[in-house]
């Protein structure tokens, strides 16, 4: 028999285990390691990092530790304390770090894939894989970690396949070299990163929220829309886009700002379904807009060999644009049913007043960014910023017996960021050794027959299935290793093809029927699953349409001047595209209106596309402003048709 309670288990069992409730002495022990390793990280973004080996092993043999204690081998394990194997894990992790560390000077000397591999490093490389699979599945669920397994098997059984999927195979040193012994593997860019500046932005976010950021954005949210009509949707928009700066998490977003919006929202007359679904649009664009954006906008900026503050400064248009589009939708909603807006809320002085400490870490993090500091000592350094100035705040020592714990919470939530990428490492890895990273161009093009439109679609049906069981941070990993070059080769921008589908990893979090975002938002909200999937889908409908013009305009490539002119057309097309979909503009709209509504997104939208000539283009954008401005008029009753 269904039911929507053991189906939501299953989902939220295949992102991961929920943490134990740790305590007593094996508390203690995960506070140590916890406070050690984020110190050490803290320590190399001030002085220089380590060796890529000993930065690495380090931080991520130490994560793996606290994995094993935070984090329970099954559903049914004990939720208060480690198991036996629990505790072998942990030491296992340790061990694995140790031998990396002594035998780091000789790993160096070595020739890959030539000089001798002793049997220790053998049964450490081994066991590090092990330890890898095992915090993946503990911390993202099982779809990662078989699709790891799968990699795993085609890089020992790829030799007996046929056609373009056949390479010539991995022996089991091979395997040992690529995967431990060499940056390549379980020690390169992508643990790197986990090891470095992703510590120290997600550091950022965690001490943020610890000293009270979540609060205070919610009340400038509060403050600024609270008393607009439909103010908690629209709230929740400003709030999940604020909490977006410092989260990157779609799913924590939902958690943390959901709890006060989605009921806020039901008390003003949403039905429950659309209150889930504009927390859970709202909180899956946290993910695109900057500076922070998750995990995935470092990797793009290491990918592209560009400062985090380029792909920032690139990004922050494009997610205007979306929670443009969110709040036009819930604004629609709100005014065609009359709804009214909070009538008490924080006042904007009190709330900015009370939030400044928090507001000038952030302004400084921008600021070192675009000074060209390294992201990494950026963040870090903000990070004791925000700390000393909620001290400074509070006028009390109080913070200062939390600073372990807070240490420990910085390495916690750097886990599952830390399984994912050590299994998407391995994918990696097996990708470019076997030389299916070369051939998934051909492979791809081939089935699109080399046109953009069918290799997007292509690769939309991809990310939206691997996006049901993967994180975004691993889907959007995979996808650039494989469809990158295609969308390169089909005449896109390296930076389109690289936003486009990080975009693209997010939608399968909001549309049905594996939609767990959506999912999260309806069990706060305690609606029906599927009716806020295909809210969220329709009002979550630009993470579609907004990343095709990536691909075939000059809206990310173009100077300042030229940029703001497409984002403010497509600005225009998004306001027709929502008054169309929800037939309201400043009235409600008839069917021959939201048809001519229609007609004019989509002459604004293709303007922009690089895919007419100029003349054409420009005539299409001549009807579409000139529709724009009768609607406006006949809606303000200016002009009337007929008269």
């Amino acid at each position: 028999m269904f039911s929507f309670k053991s189906y939501l288990n299953f989902l939220l069992q295949t992102e991961g285990m929920p943490k134990r409730n740790l305590g007593g002495f094996w508390r203690k022990v995960s506070i140590l390691l916890g406070s050690i390793i984020t110190l050490v990280v803290f320590y190399t973004a001030f002085f220089g990092l380590f060796p890529n080996l000993v930065q690495n092993s380090s931080v991520l043999c130490t994560l793996f530790a606290i994995c094993f204690l935070w984090y329970p081998a099954t559903k049914n394990s004990n939720m208060e304390k480690p198991s036996i194997l629990d505790i072998a894990l942990v030491i296992l992790s340790l061990l694995v770090m140790l031998w990396t560390l002594y035998s780091q000077p000789r790993f160096e000397m070595r020739i890959p894939f030539v000089s001798e591999i002793l049997t220790l490093d053998k049964i450490a490389g081994l066991i590090l894989v092990l330890l890898a699979l095992e915090c993946c599945r503990r911390t993202a669920g099982m779809v990662v970690t078989v699709i790891t397994l799968v990699a795993i098997w085609y890089a020992f059984y790829g030799p007996s396949l046929d056609n373009m999927f056949k390479h010539p195979g991995f022996d089991f040193d091979k395997f040992i070299d690529v995967l431990y012994l060499t940056t390549e593997g379980l020690f390169g860019t992508l643990v790197g990163m986990v090891a470095s500046v992703l510590y120290g932005f997600i550091s950022f976010g965690v001490v943020m929220a610890a000293t009270g950021g979540d609060k205070y954005f919610m009340d400038i949210a509060l403050s600024l829309a609270g008393k607009q009509p439909g103010g908690p949707a629209k709230v929740a928009v400003v709030s999940s886009g604020l909490m977006g700066m410092i989260s990157g998490s779609s799913v924590a977003n939902i958690v943390t700002t959901g709890s006060v919006t989605i009921p806020l929202m039901k008390n003003l007359g949403y039905k429950p379904e659309e209150a889930g679904a504009v927390e859970a649009c709202a909180s899956s664009g946290g993910q695109i807009m900057p500076p922070i954006m998750g995990a995935g906008a470092f990797l793009m900026a290491d990918y592209l060999g560009k400062t985090i503050f380029d792909i920032a400064l690139i990004a922050f248009l494009p997610a205007v644009l979306f929670y443009l589009g969110l709040w036009w939708f819930n604004d629609k909603i709100a005014r065609k049913r009359e709804l009214k807006g909070l009538e008490t809320v924080p006042r904007i002085r009190d709330a900015i007043i009370n939030s400044v400490h928090m507001w000038v870490p952030i302004a400084i993090l921008i600021a070192m960014c675009m000074m060209k500091f390294s992201p990494f000592y950026s963040a870090a350094m903000c990070t004791v910023f925000v700390f000393l100035f909620a001290m400074i705040k509070d006028r009390s020592l109080q913070l200062l017996k939390k600073l372990f714990q807070t240490m420990e919470a910085c390495a916690v939530s750097m886990v599952s960021v830390a399984g994912i990428l050590a299994a998407a490492s391995i994918i990696v890895a097996v990708i470019s050794q076997t030389g299916l990273m070369v051939k998934s161009t051909s492979i791809i093009l081939s089935f699109s027959g080399g046109t953009m439109f069918m290799t997007v679609v292509i690769l939309l049906i991809i990310s939206y299935i691997m996006g049901m069981g993967l994180p975004v941070t691993s889907c959007y990993v995979i996808l650039a290793a494989l469809g990158v070059p295609a969308l390169v080769k089909c005449g896109s921008s390296d930076i389109g093809a690289h936003m486009m589908l990080f975009w693209s990893s997010m939608v399968a979090g909001i549309t049905p029927p594996v939609c767990v975002a959506a999912f999260v938002a309806a069990n706060v909200a305690k609606a029906d699953a599927m009716k806020t999937g295909f809210q969220s889908l329709k009002m979550g409908s630009l993470f579609y349409l907004v990343p095709i013009t990536f691909l075939k305009s000059d809206f990310l490539t173009s100077g300042l001047v030229a940029t703001f002119v497409i984002f403010a057309i497509l600005a225009i097309a998004t306001y027709q595209y929502v008054a169309s979909v929800e037939g309201y503009m400043l009235y409600r709209l008839n069917l021959f209106e939201r048809l001519i509504s229609f007609i004019c997104f989509l002459l604004a939208y293709v303007s922009v596309m690089n895919i007419f000539p100029m003349h054409t283009r420009g005539i299409m954008l001549a009807v579409a402003l000139a529709i724009f401005v009768y609607m406006q008029l006949t809606q303000r009753k200016i002009f009337k048709f007929g008269n």
